[in-house]
């Protein structure tokens, strides 16, 4: 059982309503397989609200992006999180993204977990959920682009990080297409229906934390 963590009110009443604007801005629905090709890891910030909506499939990278920006019309500075990570049901690796940022002099991380959990946990990033190998981690300080998305931030030199540079680069050029058949392999009826049963009645991104 976790303990929740004493901070000042701001901080979780300001996350909670930039998860409410979240799930009011960007929907999670089934895209066709032509929409996977051509936006699948492909759109900034910018794009991603002004479409209003993100794949029900993997949509840590779009969610984190948006996440990002409205912390930082918030006056809170976010570091880009990017961990490459191993699970048995997929022969390739594949990515996450979360935020880490400082608030009131503590450190805490925001990640787009699974389905419409959203956790908010003291401290630095850590991947949660249960069955995934974490093979490497970078973070990325500098200040992305809303109107490119995370490659064209990196490609364009936005990103100055090393590690993140070479982590992202690796993806694009190696895994990104990988990912982006599977995902289309998967996008049948039974994946979705089976991703709303699970989420059942209540299918709003919701926020799990400790802090208080």
């Amino acid at each position: 059982m976790t303990t929740a963590v004493q901070t000042d009110k701001g901080l979780l009443e300001k996350v909670s309503k930039i998860v409410l604007e979240i799930d009011s801005k960007v929907s999670r629905v089934r895209w066709t397989n032509e929409q996977i090709g051509q936006k699948f890891g492909k759109r900034g910030a910018l794009k991603i609200v002004e479409e209003g909506d993100t794949c029900f499939m993997g949509p840590c990278l779009d969610l984190s992006l948006v996440a990002y920006e409205m912390l930082q019309s918030r006056g809170i500075n976010p570091v880009f999180v990017v961990q490459e990570l191993a699970q048995d049901i997929y022969p390739f690796p594949k990515m996450h993204f979360a935020l880490e940022f400082q608030h009131a002099s503590r450190l805490y991380f925001l990640d787009f977990k699974s389905m419409n959990k959203v956790v908010l946990r003291p401290g630095k990033f850590v991947n949660l959920r249960e069955g995934i190998r974490s093979l490497s981690l970078a973070r990325i300080r500098s200040r992305l682009s809303p109107a490119k998305s995370l490659f064209e931030n990196i490609l364009t030199g936005e990103v100055k990080e090393p590690e993140a540079r070479e982590l992202l680069t690796r993806y694009l050029n190696c895994h990104l297409n990988v990912q982006v058949s599977r995902l289309k392999r998967d996008n049948i009826p039974k994946t979705y229906a089976e991703y709303l049963a699970r989420l059942g009645e209540k299918r709003e991104l919701y926020l799990d934390s400790t802090v208080e």
